[in-house]
């Protein structure tokens, strides 16, 4: 069995500490993509949580390279991955949203996920402070997409996204 690459960039917890435990997640960047869940015990040392990996419904690809290909809200308790080898109309890289299940650290594809990102390949992933905006980067583009983050954990795009973020500098 072949095994896919899997990420070394950790994110942060997602829960408080006192009432749950902590998790942290991973995006594996396969050729059928998944997230990879982790209790964190108190030593320090990482057990998988029950059901891992979690398939996010769209493909990996050669741009999934770092911490900014998954990030997790404070609040709502969403993850929300990128899909560099799935594209939409009009090539249009994907994002998938998982709600938490803050008491396993278990996943749950959030309804209509994947996403279109609105971008080709995706650079970077932000979270505005109020978990109100998934902000989305391209990676060779001076173009920033930014999509307001539903009750539910859906994405929709803001009217005029994406929008240019200044001059475009090569790579």
């Amino acid at each position: 069995m072949k095994r896919s690459r899997l990420n070394t960039a950790f994110l942060l917890s997602i829960t408080s500490a006192w009432a749950h435990p902590t998790f942290v997640y991973t995006n594996n960047n396969g050729s059928v993509n998944s997230v990879s869940a982790f209790s964190v015990g108190v030593n320090g040392a990482l057990t998988p949580v029950a059901g891992s990996p979690f398939p996010t419904g769209g493909t990996g690809g050669p741009s999934a390279t770092g911490s900014t290909q998954i990030i997790t809200t404070l609040a709502k308790h969403f993850v929300y991955v990128t899909n560099p080898g799935s594209f939409s109309p009009p090539q249009s890289s994907t994002i998938s949203a998982f709600s938490i299940d803050t008491s396993t650290g278990k996943l749950k594809l959030v309804p209509g996920s994947p996403f279109p990102s609105g971008l080709g390949r995706i650079g970077g992933l932000a979270i505005t402070p109020d978990d109100k905006y998934l902000i989305i980067t391209n990676e060779s583009l001076a173009q920033i997409a930014v999509n307001s983050i539903g009750a539910d954990g859906t994405l929709t795009p803001v009217p005029g996204s994406p929008f240019l973020a200044g001059v475009y500098c090569g790579r």
